[in-house]
This record gives C-alpha cells, structure tokens and sequence, in this order.
C-alpha cells in the first residue's frame, strides 16, 4: 500500500498539536499589571495562572517578579528560569509559590529562547520529560544533554508531597558523571514498579543536585498497567508494517500516553525513513519541545527550508 505521507504527517501534527498546546494565548481578559523586581523569566505556560490569585495572561520571555504568589489552576503549568540558572516547574498539583528575592547581575542573560539551552544550568535532563510527561518504568532511562564540564551529579527520585520525602527517596544515586547523558539502573526502574503497584496514581520528582548546590526538580506521572497493555497491543498491531508507517503508529501511542522520550525517538525514526518530509521533521521538533532536549529540537529547526514556520508557534 503506497503511504499518503502528507496526511500521516498531517494526522501526527493534529495530535501533537491538539494534546500539548504550545503556550497559553494572551487573554483578552488578561490581568491587571502587576509590577516588581524582575528575577526570573517564563519558558514555558499553559492554561491558567493566577498571580497574587489575580489571573494572570503569562507568554514565553514574560517577567516573574520577587514576591509574586504564583498558583496554577487545573491543567495550568508554568516553567521559569531566575539568573543564574535555577529552574522552577509550577503545575496545578503544586502548592501556591512565592518567588524569592534573588539579585540581578552583569550578566543577566536576557529572555529565553525556547530553542536553546536553559540559562546557566550544567546539566538539562530530558528524560523524565519536564512538559507534564509520564515515564514507563520498566524501561525508564535517565538522559540530559552532556556536559562537557564533567559535573559530579546527585540524583534521587521521591514522591512528589510526602512530607519528609527528602530524607527518604525512592531511589539515589551520588558522583554521576554528568558528561555521560543517559543513566540506566535497574534499581530506579524497580523502585518506579513498586510505587505503581501501591499507588497507581502517584506522581514522582526527580531532583537533580548539581554541584554548585543548583537544583532541578522534575516531575512526572507513571504509565498505568492498563494503558501499558493497551499500548503494548497498539505497539504490536505495527509490527511488520514498512517505514515510515510503522513508527508514526508507535509515535502516536507514546504521545497520546504522554511517553514524549519514547515518542521523540518514533518520530525520529519516521523522519530518517522519509528525509524529504517536512511534515515529519514537525513532529520530531514538537516530540522533543515536550521533552525538553533544546539542543536536538534547535538542530531540527535550524535545518529547515528558509522562512519554514513550525505549526503552533
């Protein structure tokens, strides 16, 4: 059968596109102005967020302000970086979030370009994936982009809002060598298992120390043993179909469970079976924006034909 690659591709873009919106728009009841010192900027949003429990219109390059009592509503997610590099992840499971008071440099690198890498932070991990993903725990991974500068990192996975989850994580590990980029230990994966069969709706932080004591904190949910066998009977039903059919129906599986690192890698293999397709190159620049690997979906982006605009953005 002859494959209609525009409209597989097509398909894929509605998806994308349809389950993960790239930003929330700029509400025509956007909130009062509300002003401060400037210490961080947004890199990300989506739907609603209150500020000083005033709705507030956030766009990506947005100024946060010290002082600020941010909270997320519903499905509302906001990601900021401050100077200097820490990173902040609010979404609707979170407490409200006062922004601390931290001083502006020489140095402040400017608003954020949602292709790039994040401002000052050594490592940025992309699996778990930071957009409101879900990991498969039996074959979880870790992987950030490589650091030249070889940092030492500590790494510990615990329930997210456990009180005292600090001092008793699901899993640790100390002196990762941050230059490797991916991390594989049978013992997180394990750990990830035990949670679902207790607490099948659990949600799990990774916290990432690096070591000039900045810290990243990731979280994500856990592919349910009823969608994973759904999914796994999906994954089969593509067996034995050609390239690039048979990774477009493995893509669509993953994103519709919120797999994105899973996703990310279908896509790729759709796209190196059919190079000329543009379409596909989208779908791979969308799959890793939701992982949150800058450095690839910048690669993709910059390859494509003069004046191309991405769907969404």
């Amino acid at each position: 059968m002859k494959l209609n690659i525009n409209h597989n591709a097509t398909v894929l873009l509605i998806i994308v596109i349809s389950l993960f919106p790239q930003s929330a728009s700029l509400s025509k009841a956007a909130a009062t102005s509300i002003t401060g010192q400037q210490v961080a900027v947004v890199r990300y949003v989506k739907g609603q967020i209150l500020v000083n429990k005033k709705r507030y219109a956030f766009q990506v390059n947005s100024p946060i302000c010290a002082e600020w009592e941010i909270t997320c509503q519903k499905d509302g997610v906001l990601e900021f970086c401050f100077n200097g590099g820490r990173y902040v992840r609010l979404t609707a499971y979170d407490k409200p979030y006062r922004v601390p008071h931290i001083a502006r440099t020489a140095n402040w690198p400017g608003p954020w370009k949602p292709a790039g890498r994040e401002m000052g932070v050594a490592v940025s991990f992309y699996s778990p994936p930071k957009q409101t993903g879900v990991v498969w725990p039996i074959h979880f991974t870790f992987r950030w982009q490589r650091s030249s500068a070889k940092p030492s990192l500590r790494l510990f996975l615990r329930e997210h809002g456990i009180p005292g989850n600090d001092n008793s994580p699901l899993w640790s590990a100390e002196h990762v060598d941050g230059s490797r980029g991916e991390l594989t230990d049978e013992l997180a994966r394990q750990a990830l298992q035990t949670l679902r069969l207790s607490k099948p709706d659990a949600r799990v932080e990774l916290v990432v120390i690096e070591p000039n004591e900045e810290v990243q904190v990731i979280s994500f949910g856990l592919l349910s043993e009823q969608s994973e066998q759904q999914m796994i009977s999906e994954l089969q039903g593509a067996e034995g179909q050609p390239e690039p059919q048979r990774s477009l129906v493995r893509a669509t599986a993953f994103l519709q469970r919120r797999l994105y690192t899973e996703a990310a890698e279908a896509m790729e293999t759709a796209s190196a079976a059919l190079r000329e397709s543009v379409g596909l190159r989208f779908g791979c620049i969308w799959a890793h924006r939701r992982t949150g690997n800058w450095a690839r979906e910048k690669e993709l982006t910059d390859h494509l034909p003069p004046g191309t605009k991405i769907p969404g953005d």
